[in-house]
């Protein structure tokens, strides 16, 4: 799924989150690996707070594994199923509680 950065509400709403993620690495960023990418997503639930969900995980392309900065129930990210090779919750790790 890919998020509408063209909707002005979807654009301004990954920047912050975006910013903050930035945030939390530069405060644990021994913690955190260097050879990493960022996967994210936004989009509309009407449920959710400001309406605007977001959805993100990491990859550390060193040990090969997805992890995220918060505890997180992977299984119900939409991405969870298409991530090639997660075929356990034993592949996944949590990296940071915050």
């Amino acid at each position: 799924m890919d998020a509408d950065i063209f909707d002005e509400r979807i654009l301004r709403r990954a920047a912050e989150d975006i910013e903050r993620i930035e945030e939390v690495i530069n405060e644990f960023r021994d913690l955190v690996p260097k050879n990493r990418h960022l996967v994210i997503n936004l989009r509309y639930v009407p449920s959710s707070k400001d309406g605007i969900q977001t959805e993100y995980y990491f990859v550390d392309h060193d040990s090969r594994k997805i992890f995220f900065l918060d505890p997180f129930q992977a299984d119900s990210m939409i991405a969870w199923w298409e991530a090639l090779g997660c075929n356990s919750m034993g592949h996944l790790g949590r990296f940071l509680f915050l």
